[in-house]
């Protein structure tokens, strides 16, 4: 066995859920659950797409971000695994291959910008098309 490879102490312990210093519970009358009509896709074919992407990214692994995702795809976004990004078409890719597509492509910067950036010459390769959600 060499050194390189002993246990760490780290290895036994479950990571701790996150815990306030100042714990306060919650407001009486502030809602606890999702609000019905959120649980409905049709509500989110109304929604603009600035409020689909922050569903998307702030309400991750829920039937909110299911919807969200489902909506952003009917407005011709695909989504890059890879960068995590949401992705659309500015026009026909100028290159096509088996494996990938060379074109104009208009993205949602989530991290700096919040806005709709645009790249050229971008080159998708299908291998990170998230396509779970057809």
């Amino acid at each position: 066995m060499s050194l390189a490879n002993l246990p760490h102490t780290l290895d036994v312990e479950r990571q701790r859920p996150y815990e306030p210093p100042n714990a306060i519970d919650p407001i009486p009358y502030f809602p606890q659950d999702v609000h019905p009509v959120l649980s409905s896709r049709e509500i989110y074919h109304h929604f603009d797409l600035e409020t689909l992407f922050f569903i998307f990214y702030y309400h991750q692994k829920s039937y909110q971000q299911y919807f969200a995702s489902k909506e952003l795809k009917a407005h011709s976004f695909r989504f890059h695994t890879e960068l995590k990004r949401w992705y659309q078409r500015r026009e026909k890719p100028k290159e096509t291959t088996a494996k990938s597509e060379r074109g104009s492509y208009t993205y949602f910067d989530y991290e700096d910008t919040w806005q709709k950036q645009t790249v050229d010459d971008f080159v998708f390769e299908y291998r990170f098309l998230e396509d779970e959600l057809n």
